[in-house]
């Protein structure tokens, strides 16, 4: 791995993290498996929920300490200052809804480099608030990887980042919580649909259930019309 480019990771996810907090109120929950995981030096793989467009910043803060390797859709990583950015960190691209062997190979090497491997298997922003499909090829490649599966959810970002809305930003507060799906042997242990099930349980989330729970809110956001209707 590049010296720069563990610098620009380390240096990035420093400052997102403290911006996050500062201008959300973004906070991180761990459970205790996932705190020793995060200490240690072994690989593991967090898979993401993706509510919003937001999600690979508060993603990329939960991440710190470690070093890890997030993937993104190639569009996202070839797109002006945010693909530059992207490319100096080392993001993963991904071509989105086909094979990408490319990909497959250098999230097996993250693995195997003993680094932190990320991504979104939902692999597209939710659209209502709620979480989409994950295709089975997910629980197979987790599998594969042979380490322990966390479950991360960005709490709040469908509503300060809304996928309908492209008017930038919008005040509110988030939250970051990690899971523990699976331990390395447990995975290896279950079946294909036995950890697609664990996976789905893990990823689920509901916008509005956040919001009537206090789990988010929207401070300036603007008119009720934009609450998603039951």
């Amino acid at each position: 791995m590049k010296r720069e480019k563990k610098f620009t990771y380390f240096f990035v996810a420093i400052v997102i993290k403290i911006a996050l907090r500062v201008v959300l109120g973004y906070r991180i929950k761990a459970d205790e498996a996932v705190k020793k995981l995060k200490r240690g030096k072994d690989p593991f793989v967090v898979l993401s929920a993706h509510p919003s467009e937001l999600d690979a910043a508060p993603l990329l803060a939960a991440l710190y300490p470690r070093y890890g390797r997030i993937v993104a859709g190639a569009q996202q990583v070839c797109k002006g200052a945010q693909g530059r950015l992207f490319r100096m960190m080392n993001v993963i691209p991904k071509k989105q809804f086909v094979p990408d062997l490319n990909a497959v190979r250098e999230m097996l090497q993250t693995v195997k480099d003993g680094h932190v491997l990320a991504f979104m298997p939902e692999g597209r922003v939710s659209m209502d608030g709620l979480p989409g499909p994950i295709d089975p090829s997910c629980a197979k490649l987790v599998k594969k990887l042979r380490v322990p599966v966390v479950g991360f959810i960005a709490h709040g970002t469908y509503f300060v980042k809304p996928p309908y809305d492209y008017n930038g930003i919008h005040c509110g507060r988030i939250g970051g919580e990690l899971k523990l799906i699976a331990t390395a042997e447990e995975a290896a242990a279950l079946s294909i649909p036995e950890l697609e099930a664990k996976i789905d349980a893990a990823l689920a989330y509901d916008a509005s259930e956040e919001l009537r729970n206090g789990l988010a809110d929207r401070r300036g956001y603007g008119p009720q019309q934009y609450d998603r209707m039951d």
